[in-house]
């Protein structure tokens, strides 16, 4: 049985994320690093 994936027809996908830190949130305490760690 042939792989479905092979090396020579395989293609490349990029994938991205958008990440955000907020620390000051109106209805919970206030966090310290979710700035820091979204950069």
């Amino acid at each position: 049985m042939a792989s479905e994936c092979s090396s020579s027809h395989s293609s490349v996908h990029s994938k991205r994320a958008l990440l955000i830190g907020n620390n000051k949130y109106k209805k919970n305490s206030e966090l310290q690093y979710c700035t820091n760690d979204a950069k």
